[in-house]
């Protein structure tokens, strides 16, 4: 992904689909800001898209989501 994010064209979005995710730890929510950050870094804006209820808790229960989306807003 980072080669993407840093080649000749980085894509303007960044779209991860959570549709058949069914549990997340730490080290999940760890790759999730990476993602952010290399997003951000390249200008790329990130999309989490289907997020399932749980995701969404978790999220917003430790801040991350207004790091990972622009508003910070439910899904897409």
């Amino acid at each position: 992904m980072v080669a993407h994010l840093t080649g000749p064209a980085p894509p303007r979005t960044v779209r991860l689909d959570f549709r058949d995710l069914t549990g997340v730890d730490r080290l999940g929510l760890a790759a999730l800001l990476m993602v952010g950050r290399h997003s951000s870094a390249a200008r790329a804006v990130p999309h989490l898209d289907s997020r399932p209820p749980f995701l969404e808790r978790l999220l917003r229960q430790t801040n991350v989501l207004g790091h990972l989306t622009a508003t910070g807003a439910g899904a897409e």
